[in-house]
């Protein structure tokens, strides 16, 4: 059976993500970016697949590891990463 994640477990995986990249610089945002960009190019969560340990390191770096399991909630909250760190990289530019 999957693993069903709640939406408050999702909205407080955001908060968290939120405030840690608060904490960091620039220079660490881009560089959380370049890998949250590669993970969303070279991860199919429609045919998951964690032999490459790259790919291994990063879902568990980013804790995705729990979305495997539903293919969409596992889109959206990699495009909500991406999109929070963008915005986040953005203000700091600012």
């Amino acid at each position: 059976m999957d693993k069903v994640i709640s939406h408050q477990q999702v909205t407080q995986k955001e908060t968290e993500f939120s405030k840690l990249n608060q904490s960091l610089t620039a220079n660490d945002l881009s560089v959380r970016l370049k890998k949250l960009s590669f993970l969303a190019l070279h991860f199919d969560p429609y045919s998951p697949n964690l032999e490459d340990e790259t790919i291994k390191n990063l879902v568990q770096e980013f804790e995705m590891d729990q979305f495997i399991s539903n293919p969409f909630q596992f889109t959206n909250q990699l495009l909500l990463l991406i999109d929070n760190t963008e915005n986040d990289l953005k203000s700091i530019a600012q």
